[in-house]
């Protein structure tokens, strides 16, 4: 067995060396191919560059310059000799004393031996001087020598980032040394499932030596690394985190060694340290493979009870130091991988262990990440106030959490007891409202919010709404409604963008459908229904005149009136009164609204300045006609209550009648002669048509007067 065992570290210490020391030869010969090519660049430079030589250089080829013109001195001599004697008649001189004269040399063989002082390159040669016989031949240093061409330099690193890939790089180093990691990592797991089938260590054996292969391998790491080898140190570290991670796996889930507290106590650490290295290594691939090792931790150590607490600090402390890491290299993106993980680590608890018993844990759970992203993006804003991802996972996560509350209100016992989801709907569209007023950029998405928070209480109010749980529906709508319109009319005087307030303030009109099908649907006296209708027309009114968009209260007027119709139909003739309050009141609450709105447009006529955007108002007309509006349209659920009502005693409806009558004359009397046909035919129209419950065609009308004292006595009649 110890044999075996020693064969095993050695296998082992073979995968680790082979791929590195194959690695490195690889880089080395690049490293020294590349110097190579420098140190030969720096030669040609000196040989074509004389000016750059130093002195002592200059003097030995100096020399070496005379040595070989005395050569050259006594070929030449010796060639003169040999013409003279050819061309001359012979002198009167003794034999004896005339010489042969040696052969000539062959010409061609000159050239080869004269140094290339003058640059092949250069366009004009100076030529030499002649040579005299007997004269001393002497280098002309004192003539000044040709321009020297400059030295090639190497360009400077430019200071701006090139997006174009260094494919030599890529493939000779970085692909190879990816590639030689994953090997490696490879290497060591089908070695260690080999070892497993066939039985040759034991299993405490085989936890060791992954654990030493891993530490090994970060080792090696760091110290080549050090060493100038940034890929191939990166990618060794990655390796050894990556194979800690599978040795602590291994010996919770398959060999039992470990503890599930232990094992998940590892693999955070394992995580910290791959942290630490990205840092320290410069290496966005160790930070990433060290967030994908820490959400890949809790599902793989899973042991099927639910410790909600437990998983999501961990998730929290995991998230903290992507954010550190994110906020000091400024690698951003991981915010965004780091919100991935952390909505499939919510999904994945969701799936697994909610019910409705657990319906605060999964509500706290998604409120605290919301905020806790919103605050990431704060602290971002300090380093990074553009950054995008950041801004991004802020405005998602109060999204998802609102996503969250609609879901778990589709299951029946949530929505038996809908209290804390609807709690979840509300803040998480609070926290969106405020990151909204801090960034523009997230306004469309608290819009979007309101959108998916009323489909999910429409959905809810049609399947699940119940007497027990309307007091929560109630409030719900309230605070909903007032939330947006309140936050319209923050954008409108912050300068918001126009369609996000104008969709904005649409929310408290839009959420009157929901009350109208809990009117249809009895169950609860009206009274408790009707405040809320008020309270919301209000929030509509007040957002409509502060923001200039008076299309949303005429919409807020036709729904109320829509909502009293649909109610009056399941009324009977004891439940008069109530119908009459809720008439009146809806007539003197938009008859007061056009008055309001009137008086802001007299007051604002002469600065043409203030006029709103083309289409957000209404025309100047219809304008007008709010308070008549108000006070005219009341007069139709007058008409069909005594219809469908069959009163004994219609004294109550024509009192009613009579006191709008009051109002429109008061309005008229207020206007004058300008009243128009809003004011003038109109009341004559309705008031005898609520008055003997027949059809405004067959009622006479009463042609425009420029007197208003003709009609005014036949509205009274």
């Amino acid at each position: 067995m110890l044999g075996l065992g020693m064969l095993y570290m050695l296998v082992i210490a073979g995968i680790v060396a082979v791929p590195f020391l194959s690695l490195a030869a690889f880089v080395r010969v690049g490293s020294l191919q590349k110097r190579l090519d420098l140190l030969q660049r720096e030669l040609d430079i000196l040989r074509l560059s004389p000016g750059s030589l130093s002195s002592e250089e200059i003097l030995r080829r100096v020399a070496r310059l005379e040595e070989r013109l005395d050569h050259l001195k006594g070929v030449l001599r010796s060639g003169a000799t040999s013409m003279k004697g050819a061309g001359e008649p012979e002198p009167s001189v003794p034999p004896a004393v005339l010489r042969v004269p040696p052969p000539p040399l062959p010409a061609p063989s000159l050239p080869p031996t004269i140094p290339p002082v003058v640059p092949p390159a250069r366009p004009t040669v100076i030529p030499p001087e002649p040579v005299r016989t007997g004269a001393a031949v002497s280098l002309p240093l004192t003539k000044t020598p040709p321009p020297s061409r400059p030295p090639i330099l190497e360009p400077e690193p430019s200071s701006t980032k090139s997006f174009a890939i260094d494919w030599d790089q890529f493939t000779g180093v970085k692909l190879f040394s990816w590639i030689g990691g994953f090997a490696l990592f490879l290497g060591a797991v089908f070695f260690v499932k080999y070892s497993i089938d066939h039985g040759w260590v034991s299993p405490m054996m085989r936890v060791l030596s992954g654990f030493v292969l891993g530490t090994a391998a970060i080792v090696l790491g760091i110290q080549t690394q050090k060493r100038g080898y940034d890929v191939t140190g990166q990618t060794l570290a990655a390796a050894g985190c990556a194979i800690l991670y599978a040795d602590a796996f291994a010996a919770h889930a398959l060999y039992d060694l470990l503890g599930a507290g232990a094992a998940f106590a590892f693999m955070a650490l394992v995580t910290a340290v791959a942290f630490s290295l990205a840092v320290k290594m410069d290496s966005q691939y160790v930070a990433i493979l060290g967030l994908v090792g820490g959400f890949l931790t809790p599902p793989l150590l899973s042991t099927g009870v639910d410790r909600a607490l437990g998983l999501f600090s961990y998730v929290t402390l995991l998230d903290i130091g992507l954010l550190l890491v994110a906020l000091r290299k400024r690698w951003m993106f991981l915010i965004s991988l780091a919100a991935v993980g952390t909505l499939c680590m919510q999904i994945g608890w969701a799936v697994k262990f909610f019910e409705a018993s657990k319906m605060a844990t999964a509500a706290g759970i998604s409120l605290w990440f919301s905020v806790f992203f919103a605050a990431a993006r704060l602290w971002a804003e300090g380093t990074e106030k553009e950054d995008s991802h950041s801004l991004s996972v802020a405005g998602a996560m109060p999204l998802a959490a609102i996503l969250c509350a609609f879901v778990s209100l589709t299951n029946s016992s949530v929505a038996a007891h809908p209290t804390i989801a609807f709690a979840l709907l509300f803040l998480a569209d609070a926290i969106l409202a405020g990151l909204a007023y801090r960034r523009e950029k997230l306004q469309p998405v608290h819009v979007l919010a309101g959108a998916v928070a009323f489909i999910a209480l429409l959905v809810w109010t049609g399947g699940s709404l119940s007497p027990s749980t309307l007091p929560h529906a109630l409030a719900v709508y309230l605070l909903l409604g007032a939330l947006h319109g309140a936050f319209a009319v923050v954008l409108h005087r912050k300068g918001g963008t126009r369609g996000v307030v104008t969709l904005g303030q649409l929310y408290p009109a839009v959420f009157l459908i929901p009350l109208m099908m809990a009117l249809t649907r009895q169950l609860v006296s009206p009274a408790f229904l009707w405040p809320v209708i008020f309270l919301l027309n209000a929030i509509t009114i007040v957002a409509a005149i502060a923001t200039g968009f008076l299309w949303a209260l005429i919409g807020a007027l036709g729904l109320s009136l829509l909502a009293a119709s649909l109610w009056l139909t399941q009324l009977s003739a004891g439940d008069l009164p109530g119908l009459l309050v809720v008439i009146g009141g809806v007539a003197a609450l938009f008859f007061g609204a056009g008055l309001w709105v009137q008086r802001g447009k007299n007051r604002t006529a002469p600065d043409e300045s203030t006029t709103q955007p083309e289409g957000a108002s209404l025309p100047s007309g219809l304008t007008d006609a709010i308070p008549a509006l108000g006070s005219l349209l009341p007069f139709l659920l007058l008409g069909q209550a005594a219809i469908h009502l069959k009163l004994a005693n219609p004294a109550p409806v024509f009192g009613l009648g009579f006191l709008l009558v009051l109002l429109l004359l008061g309005l008229a009397s207020r206007r004058g002669a300008g009243a128009g046909f809003w004011s003038r035919s109109p009341c004559s129209a309705w008031s005898s048509c609520s008055s003997s419950g027949m059809e405004p065609s067959s009622t006479p009308t009463i042609p425009s007067s420029p007197r208003p004292g003709i009609w005014r006595p036949w509205a009274f009649s």
